[in-house]
C-alpha cells in the first residue's frame, strides 16, 4: 500500500484547525478574546500570581499583559492588588465571573471533544493515540538533531 504522508499531514491539519475553530467559538460566545480566556485558564490553575510572572509565562510583554488586564479587569473578570511585600507589584486575581467562564468553557469543550471521538472504539483511540505518541517523538528527535546543526 502506497502511503500518502501529505493526506495524511493534511487530515491532522484538518482535525486541529476545525477542533481550534469549534474552541474559538466557544469563547467569542462569551464576549470574551482568546487571550483573554488563556490568561483567565492560568489564573484559574495559579491565582494571585504578579502582573509581571503572568506576563511572562504567557510569553508576551508586560505592557500588552497590562492592556489586556485592564479590559478584563473593567469586564469584572480579574481584580488586580498590590502584593503585600512589595506594594509596587500587582498580583492578579480572578474573580468568580471570570471562574464561571473558565468553569462553563470547559465543558463545553469536553463536549467538543465528546463529539470529536464519536463512535470511534477504545482500541481504535487506544492504537491512534499509540501512533499519535509516536509521530511526536519522531519530530521531538528531529527538532533536537536540527537545533544540533545550527
Amino acid at each position: 500500500m502506497q502511503r500518502d504522508l501529505r493526506v495524511f499531514n493534511h487530515r491532522m491539519h484538518q482535525i486541529g484547525r476545525m477542533h481550534h475553530t469549534l474552541c474559538e467559538n466557544t469563547i467569542a460566545g462569551f464576549g470574551i478574546h482568546r487571550s483573554q480566556h488563556m490568561i483567565l485558564m492560568r489564573l484559574y490553575k495559579e491565582d494571585g500570581v504578579s502582573q509581571k510572572d503572568l506576563a511572562e509565562r504567557m510569553q508576551v510583554s508586560p505592557a500588552a499583559m497590562a492592556v489586556s488586564l485592564k479590559k478584563m479587569e473593567n469586564s469584572g473578570y480579574i481584580r488586580r492588588a498590590a502584593s503585600l511585600p512589595d506594594s509596587r507589584t500587582k498580583q492578579i486575581f480572578i474573580t468568580e465571573k471570570g471562574k464561571a467562564i473558565v468553569e462553563e468553557t470547559r465543558r463545553y469543550f469536553d463536549s467538543i471533544d465528546q463529539k470529536m471521538f464519536s463512535g470511534i472504539a477504545e482500541e481504535d483511540y487506544d492504537a491512534a493515540f499509540g501512533i499519535l505518541e509516536k509521530i511526536l517523538a519522531n519530530l521531538e528527535k528531529a527538532l533536537q538533531e536540527e537545533r544540533k546543526n545550527v
